[in-house]
This record gives structure tokens, sequence and C-alpha cells, in this order.
């Protein structure tokens, strides 16, 4: 079997856990943040629940569309999300090859601690495009979530 790598991405967010798991579960606010720089959603269905799918299709600055699916696993509401990640299309590299990705959340100074960790990546090179990625992504939470309307009791 072939060697995979792991990537493992961190950020602090000034926002409530209840609002960062609401981020990462409502599909409107998923529509908002859940994609890179230069790279906006022109489609997209998410199925947030245990088996649910996703489906993003992205548009880079080239006008190639960049489409990314999975399904949830895990949808625990007190901070583990656990999804599939794969990309399709005959324009992408590695169609066909699914990794795994865990996202958790934490209470800590005051707001929300996010890791998020993909698994199953072929090469380091594939590890650093997805690293820049989705740290894309994550920045886009970091400024989203602080601004999202007050949930009620949060």
């Amino acid at each position: 079997m072939a060697e995979t790598h792991a990537l493992t991405l961190t950020r602090q967010i000034a926002a409530p856990i209840r609002r960062v798991w609401e981020a990462w579960t409502d599909p409107n606010h998923l529509r908002r943040w859940f994609f890179p720089d230069h790279c906006p959603l022109v489609e997209s269905e998410f199925d947030v629940r245990e088996g649910g799918k996703y489906r993003c299709v992205m548009r880079g600055e080239s006008g190639k569309d960049h489409t990314m699916v999975g399904e949830f696993k895990t949808v625990d509401p007190k901070g583990t999300l656990v999804f599939t990640h794969e990309w399709v299309g005959e324009n992408m590299p590695h169609t066909g090859h699914v990794t795994r990705v865990t996202v958790t959340l934490a209470e800590r100074h005051g707001g929300t601690f996010v890791t998020m960790r993909q698994e199953g990546l072929l090469s380091e090179d594939v590890r650093d495009s997805h690293a820049d990625g989705w740290g894309m992504f994550l920045d886009h939470l970091v400024a989203f979530a602080p601004k999202m309307k007050e949930m009620a009791g949060a």
C-alpha cells in the first residue's frame, strides 16, 4: 500500500462554539465561507447529517470548475464533524481518490479553537496544495463566524 500523508490546520475563532458549529453545519452559512480565495462557489449542496452528501462546484480564475464531493460520516453537535473529500471531473487530478476530514471544535480563550485534519493525501505536494486551499477556507470562517447573527442563548 502506498504511503499517504496527513494535513492538520488550526484556527482560533472569536465566536462561541455553538455559532462556529452552526457555520459548519448550516448550508446557508457554509455557502458564505466554504471555498478558497478567487474560487467562488457556483453550485453547492450540503445535506449535513450522518450519511448525508455534499457537492461543491468552485470556479477558478481560469474559468475551470473544480468539483468536490463527499459524505458526512459523523455529525456530533458536541464538536466533531467527519466527512469524506473527493475531487471529481476530468480536469481534476486524483479523481476518485477519497480522503477523510475530521473537524473538532473546542472552547478556548473565550472563543472556539478549530482543528481540521485531512488524512489519506497521496503526496507531500498534494498535502501542501490542500493546506493552501483549506487554509483559505478556514480564514474565511475566522472572518465569517463572529459576524453571524447571534444564536439564541449564544
